[in-house]
């Protein structure tokens, strides 16, 4: 659908028809920010994973997770 299809849409649309539509836009927009929030919260959290990896000078973070996770004995 065409952005010009929507307006024309839109312009057809009664007061109170219009008043729901913008308040659907509204929560859409809001939804959008907080989950581009949680990912970017997400991001911080794996980065934080990475540089503690890299930090550590735990070279086996990966292949040894269960050991330093679960306290399992290294492999």
């Amino acid at each position: 659908m065409s952005r010009q299809e929507v307006i024309s849409m839109v312009n057809q649309l009664s007061e109170s028809q219009l008043t729901k539509v913008a308040e659907y836009i509204k929560q859409f927009f809001e939804k959008t920010k907080e989950r581009a929030s949680a990912l970017d919260a997400e991001q911080e959290g794996l980065l934080d994973l990475l540089n503690s990896t890299i930090d550590s000078g735990r070279g086996d973070f990966a292949e040894q997770h269960d050991h330093y996770l679960y306290g399992k004995p290294k492999q």
